[in-house]
């Protein structure tokens, strides 16, 4: 059981009622929704039925997710201070960006072909940014809602665990249901309607927002939250392995239905992996707070990154046209794909930690935002990095199905760049002097 901090850090950790982390989780069954649709099926829909290019996609997805790191900040400052008296900070912005992100969602996912780039860009760019809203509150709430590494890594186990079960649920019904891209966000818009909505009724019923009273100067905060992951080398070290994960994460999702569909010439199993993945990474979760406890998180995260390196070699290697060798690789991808996410998000709360033992300020959603922007600032550049590298290699969704040199592309460019990524996770982790084995993995020991 855990203890909500409201608004202040290292209460006992084992007077939480059970009802509340579940109703803390619930909205990352939407989140998740919303981050698969918009990063895995969405490129595919506007190359395959929007007809817009593949370098002007990456350009579109680059653009947006730049924006993104600039509004994240923002709103995970504003998150922490007083909006109008009476009402509470996370609450109120995360009612407020729910539907501004579903109703610029639903728009996008009935774009026609003919549709212009500057209309996608314009509807994703409110369609992020209202989410971002939303999660950026949500995320900063989910980080003082606990205190220690053991216990928040149990918040955001549970977050993740109600992230795949949303991706489970997601992946399945697109699997069953869907037969191309354009079907598939059509189905996305109506699970993100369900699911968002009832998600964030039962959050608001449930959980006491744990802002407190204080009062920081928006101003303040807003300068700030681009300086706290850089303060001091301890904070710089963890925000360089958001970004790779970040980076990472981002080929990852990107290349996941070209590298099905064309690279691996298995159309008819893209849907169908996807979902599998999704089932595979509720498992890891689960693997990963059983690795944490035995090994430590250092560890745990250096194993997960070479396992990385390794998956991402093996892509080549992968046969064309055998959906069996797929599926042994989708299951392994999965199981080791959200344990690094859980751990470096857990890892953040320490930093709120020290910063309440030393000034007595709290500023979660600040903290959350300011390790979130090295991700999205990676994870953009990865998505642009990855567009371009098609592009140059004349790699075109419009006519690869069944050439296999366009199946060589599809492959060969998530492999190396993702081979790329995992190895310097791996060298920014030994890079830090402290023993792999440590339980113990607080800020000071970054």
């Amino acid at each position: 059981m855990l203890t909500p901090a409201v608004g202040r850090v290292g209460m006992d950790d084992n007077s939480h009622r059970t009802v509340q982390l579940v109703a803390l989780s619930a909205p990352s069954v939407a989140f998740a929704a919303f981050e698969l649709s918009h990063r895995v099926l969405l490129p595919a829909f506007l190359t395959d039925h929007v007809g817009l290019g593949v370098g002007l996609v990456g350009a579109i997805l680059l653009s947006v997710r730049l924006i993104d790191i600039f509004s994240d900040a923002v709103f995970g400052s504003l998150s922490d201070t007083d909006i109008l008296p009476g009402f509470s900070r996370r609450k109120s912005w995360m009612a407020l960006g729910m539907p501004i992100a579903l109703i610029a969602s639903l728009a996008l996912f009935f774009a026609e072909p003919g549709w212009s780039a500057t209309a996608i860009f314009i509807l994703f760019t409110i369609a992020m940014t209202g989410w971002t809203m939303t999660n950026a509150a949500h995320g900063g709430w989910a980080l003082e809602f606990a205190s220690g590494i053991a216990a928040r890594s149990r918040v955001f186990a549970a977050r993740a665990i109600a992230a795949f079960v949303g991706a489970v649920s997601f992946t399945g019904l697109i699997a069953v249901l869907s037969p191309d891209s354009r079907s598939a966000l059509l189905i996305s818009a109506a699970f993100l309607f369900t699911t968002g909505p009832l998600a964030l009724i039962v959050l608001l019923r449930f959980v006491p927002d744990t802002s407190g009273n204080r009062r920081h100067s928006a101003k303040e905060n807003l300068f700030q939250v681009f300086l706290l992951c850089f303060e001091t080398p301890r904070r710089r070290r963890l925000a360089s392995l958001f970004a790779l994960v970040g980076a990472s994460s981002a080929i990852a999702s990107g290349s996941f239905i070209y590298l099905v569909t064309y690279g691996l010439i298995l159309p008819e199993w893209a849907l169908a992996a996807f979902f599998i993945q999704s089932v595979a990474m509720a498992a890891g979760i689960v693997l990963g707070l059983r690795l944490q406890r035995r090994i430590g998180v250092k560890a745990t995260l250096a194993t997960v990154f070479t396992i990385d390196f390794i998956l991402c070699a093996s892509i080549v290697a992968l046969p064309v046209g055998n959906p069996a060798w797929l599926v042994v690789w989708i299951v392994l991808r999965g199981l080791f794909s959200g344990i690094d996410f859980m751990l470096l998000r857990a890892l953040a709360g320490e930093v709120l930690d020290q910063e309440f033992r030393e000034t007595g300020r709290a500023r979660a959603g600040a903290i959350y935002a300011s390790f979130h922007m090295p991700l999205n600032l990676a994870s953009a550049l990865a998505t642009g990095l990855l567009f371009w590298t098609y592009a140059q290699a004349g790699f075109d969704p419009a006519t690869a199905s069944g050439d296999l040199d366009g199946a060589l592309a599809a492959r060969v460019i998530p492999a190396v760049i993702g081979m790329a990524f995992a190895a310097l996770s791996v060298l920014a982790l030994l890079a830090n002097k402290e023993r792999l084995s440590s339980t113990v993995y607080t800020e000071q020991s970054l």
